[in-house]
C-alpha cells in the first residue's frame, strides 16, 4: 500500500483556478466480489478441461461442437487449465501482486520467460 497525492483543478465562480489536494490509499488486496466470480468461473474450466483433455475423441457427444482432432482438443484443454489455475489463484491469494501470473515468484509466466534463453548460443 501506498500513499499518492492527487490535486483536483477546477474553477471558481469568478474564474479563478483552486487546487484541492487529498490523499488517497491504494489497496491491492482481491475484492470479495471477485473472489465469489471466481469461485462461480472455476468449476466451469475445470469440466471444460477434464471434456477436453480425458476425452478429446468425444466431443461431438459432450460439447457443442466437434473438434476433429485430438491434439487441437487438448491445446484448448490446456488453455482452460491456465484459467482455472489463475481463478484459483484468485480465491487463496489476499493481494494482486501475487495472485498476478507475471508478478509471482511462482508463476508459470516467470517460468515460461526462464524457458526462452534456453538453447541460445
Amino acid at each position: 500500500m501506498g500513499w499518492a497525492p492527487d490535486a483536483i483543478v477546477y474553477q471558481t465562480g469568478t474564474g479563478a483556478a483552486m487546487i484541492e489536494w487529498r490523499s488517497s490509499v491504494r489497496d491491492d488486496h482481491v475484492l470479495g466480489y471477485t473472489r465469489g466470480l471466481s469461485a462461480f468461473i472455476a468449476p466451469f474450466l475445470l469440466a471444460a478441461f477434464v471434456i477436453l483433455y480425458i476425452f478429446p475423441t468425444r466431443t461431438e457427444q459432450l460439447r457443442s461442437w466437434t473438434i476433429a482432432s485430438t491434439m487441437t482438443s487438448m491445446v484448448l484443454a490446456s488453455a482452460y487449465a491456465g484459467g482455472f489455475y489463475f481463478f484459483i489463484r484468485m480465491l487463496t491469494e489476499r493481494r494482486w501482486a501475487a495472485a498476478s501470473l507475471t508478478g509471482s515468484r511462482r508463476g508459470p509466466v516467470r517460468h515460461a520467460r526462464f524457458g526462452q534463453g534456453q538453447g541460445r548460443p
